[in-house]
């Protein structure tokens, strides 16, 4: 199967106008993806690959627009290349070593603000100071010359980054850590409506599922109708029951009230981080008013469906259960908007598709705003009466 872009490690290649970001991507990917020309400017927008990168693993590299950029859409291209902080794990700055002055200073500045760990490349040209700003920046840094190979140059580059990631030594936290051990028994609850990807799961089922056999967890799989004879063929009842939000109201009415219960998207709160602020943040419906402004955020950019979650289910639930209808905002994909103290309520998708990073800084921003934030599965627990229910495994 393959690695999900959100359980990469996401690479950004940052510096001046042409000073040798593309020639670099170009050499990580063993592609000619990005164009190279002496001429300024050549890269106008992000480019992005996927690929494995030795004893690394699997990674998104991006190569990104100068941040000296002065034509035309060059303060367009430079917020562009700002955006990709949100979702860059480590920075690769790319730099010729006589030419470090306030740009590259800012950028640190930046990637500090941020906090973006960063590495240098020198460029070949003009040899001479390296020495100065490789004690000056902590010496995470090499240097990349027209000759070297590109197993060379990756076997230093790869290096370099898990010193700085500290890679070896991560330990973040897994979806059933001190939840479920092995031997223990799950029942998937996984609704197959028109939402989900002709013969595939949906991502979250997938990752949750795989993440359960990995431990050596009994893994049952059913759809909602399938689930009361389910439960009566086992001779045990089962340790945790894992449901679709869609489903929770009927999931929960056709089990016993002493089997635990979650759902996808609360799990993955725990897993991409914010689960207690999300849950605070549930709350907070009650207090909606029909002046308050609700914004329900998709991560991923597919198309609507007629029973859509974000679009469709819980704007029904929220008019059924305020008594009117609230004032929605929609926005899908990486965007983000930067007016959220406008808003009273976040509603959030599971943040599959999103990186942990993505999501803490969304996180983060929600609270600078003084913006509650929740996601799909806390609302729809909240507005059916369950989510204390769905949520009591996480409170110690």
């Amino acid at each position: 199967m393959e690695v999900a872009k959100s359980n990469r490690k996401h690479i950004g290649l940052f510096g001046r106008t042409n000073v040798g970001k593309s020639t670099i991507f170009n050499l990580i990917t063993g592609q000619d993806i990005s164009i190279i020309s002496n001429i300024k400017g050549t890269t106008t927008d992000i480019v992005e690959k996927t690929l494995e990168l030795s004893t690394l693993g699997p990674v998104v590299v991006f190569d990104t627009a100068g941040l000296d950029d002065e034509s035309i859409l060059g303060e367009e291209r430079r917020n562009k290349t700002h955006k990709v902080f949100e979702r860059c794990d480590i920075a690769c700055i790319i730099v010729e070593d006589n030419l470090w002055s306030e740009p590259e200073d800012q950028l640190v500045d930046s990637l500090n603000k941020n906090k973006i760990p960063f590495i240098l490349v020198f460029n070949e040209k003009n040899l001479g100071s390296s020495a100065v700003l490789r004690n000056k920046l902590n010496n995470s840094s090499m240097v990349y010359n027209s000759n070297i190979s590109r197993d060379t140059f990756l076997t230093e580059f790869t290096d370099l980054i898990k010193k700085k990631l500290n890679v070896d030594s991560e330990s973040e936290i897994g979806i059933f850590d001190d939840i479920l051990n092995s031997k223990q028994t799950c029942i998937f609850v996984t609704p197959i409506d028109s939402g989900a990807p002709k013969g595939r799961l949906i991502m979250p089922q997938v990752q949750a599922l795989r993440a359960a056999l990995d431990l050596g967890i009994i893994s049952l799989v059913v759809q909602p109708n399938e689930l009361e004879n389910t439960l009566n063929t086992l001779k045990y009842k089962p340790d945790l029951v894992v449901c679709d939000s869609q489903a929770v109201k009927f999931v929960i009415e056709h089990i016993p009230e002493d089997i635990k219960i979650t759902t996808f998207s609360i799990l993955f709160s725990r897993l991409k981080g914010g689960l207690y602020e999300e849950l605070k943040g549930a709350n907070t419906i009650d207090s909606i008013s029909k002046t308050d402004k609700i914004l329900i955020a998709e991560a991923c950019t597919h198309h609507s469906q007629k029973d859509d979650i974000g679009t469709i289910k819980i704007p029904n639930l929220l008019k059924k259960y305020l008594g009117f209808s609230p004032n929605i905002t929609h926005i899908h994909g990486h965007d983000f908007p930067n007016d959220l103290d406008t808003y009273k309520l976040i509603i959030h998708c599971g943040a599959c598709m999103l990186t942990r990073k993505e999501k803490l800084n969304r996180i983060a921003k929600a609270k600078q705003s003084e913006v509650a934030i929740t996601n799909y599965g806390m609302a729809i627990s909240y507005l059916n009466g369950y989510l204390k229910r769905t949520s009591e495994i996480f409170i110690k």
